[in-house]
């Protein structure tokens, strides 16, 4: 049996396979959604952990999504002028970084 670790999904992985994130993804790659403005929603996983810099970057379309507590590590800009913006800054777990760039 094939077991796979450490799986990042990019920007080239989107591309291919659309914007559900599979549940045996790890982590978020940097600009993975940049300008993606034609999600609503996006369901993070459980397995993901970690969100890079600039992962839904811009993405103005998207109004909600998941944040699971699994993620612990958190990239700069990773919301920052996303749809959901203001709704993300109400969660404390959140670091302020996450909306700046």
């Amino acid at each position: 049996m094939n077991e796979y670790k450490n799986i990042e999904y990019t920007r080239k992985y989107r591309n291919i396979f659309g914007n559900t994130i599979q549940k045996e993804v790890n982590s978020l790659g940097i600009n993975c959604f940049y300008e993606c403005n034609d999600i609503q929603e996006s369901e993070i996983p459980t397995s993901v952990s970690k969100i890079e810099n600039g992962c839904f970057c811009e993405c103005s379309s998207l109004k909600t999504i998941n944040i699971p507590s699994s993620i612990t590590s958190f990239g700069v800009g990773c919301f920052y002028q996303c749809g959901c913006e203001e709704e993300l800054k109400k969660n404390k777990t959140i670091p302020e970084y996450c909306f700046y760039i």
